[in-house]
């Protein structure tokens, strides 16, 4: 089992946990991990029955997966640039493609001269002769650049902006990051499963946030864990329940929004205690 297996199997069993929590005062409801062998992640038994099933998603960004995983390979990263270009800084934003930056950037950095650039950033860009310069660096994800004036060397020192940013006060918006889970799900078989279960009274979607999770995302949830969220969310018929299952931060245990189909969300913990 490689390690995105053994997280995903933890999981599983926190979700497994939070659920019997919340079935407990339903008779003779439980939960179970429905082990390697199954086709989806919970079952849901009532005695002997199978009356419902679960599917858990650990929440990977893209961006932030891709940015985080460029930042452990390079602290700093050098791209060699052609001769007389000089030297420059260039902060990158999660996202970045790092081979097609080594591939273009000199081009960019070679056009922001021509434009009479020495530092560079988006809000800069704003006249239409800096069309072409603010698409370019829009693609490549850059937050930032600019020339080292006192060096004589011809190279790119690439670092990444750093994780991190103030706390909201109020829950982000949560509709577009539940449809893009759900979409990007990369084991569309279970979905389909589940999707086409109809007849089973409990159809479970878990999202667990996790350290590749929307940072804006992952912040909230880290420090707002009893403030669960207002919004009214679309779901899809099919989805019963969904459940948003918090980082372990600050608190002992595990903890979950629950959103129901009747459009209320509620507070769990796998431990029954919510005092921090």
């Amino acid at each position: 089992m490689n390690k995105d297996q053994s997280i995903s199997r933890w999981n599983e069993r926190r979700t497994a946990a939070i659920f019997n929590r919340y079935f407990d005062e339903q008779d003779n409801i439980c939960a179970k991990h429905a082990g390697e062998n199954e086709e989806l992640d919970i079952l849901i038994f009532r005695g002997d029955q199978v009356i419902g099933m679960g599917e858990v998603k650990s929440d990977v960004d893209p961006a932030v997966a891709s940015a985080r995983e460029a930042q452990a390979k390079h602290d700093a990263y050098v791209i060699d640039l052609p001769p007389n270009t000089g030297e420059w800084g260039v902060t990158l934003r999660y996202g970045a493609n790092m081979k097609a930056l080594g591939e273009r950037l000199g081009a960019v950095i070679s056009l922001a001269s021509e434009l009479g650039f020495t530092f560079v950033s988006p809000e800069q860009l704003w006249r239409d002769e800096h069309a072409d310069l603010l698409k370019k660096i829009q693609q490549l994800a850059i937050a930032n650049f600019w020339r080292q004036e006192s060096s004589s060397y011809n190279r790119a020192i690439v670092i990444h902006e750093p994780w991190g940013g103030l706390v909201p006060d109020v829950c982000p918006d949560l509709q577009d990051w539940v449809h893009g889970v759900l979409s990007s799900f990369a084991s569309k078989q279970s979905l389909e499963i589940l999707s086409s279960s109809l007849d089973l009274e409990q159809r479970h979607f878990v999202i667990c946030i996790d350290s590749k999770s929307p940072v804006e995302i992952q912040l909230y949830a880290r420090h707002h864990a009893l403030k669960y969220p207002s919004q009214k969310l679309e779901l899809p018929a099919w989805v019963t329940d969904l459940w948003v299952v918090l980082p372990r931060a600050f608190q002992p245990g595990d903890i979950a929004w629950r959103y129901s189909s009747s459009g209320n969300w509620g507070l769990f913990a796998s431990d029954g205690f919510l005092e921090f």
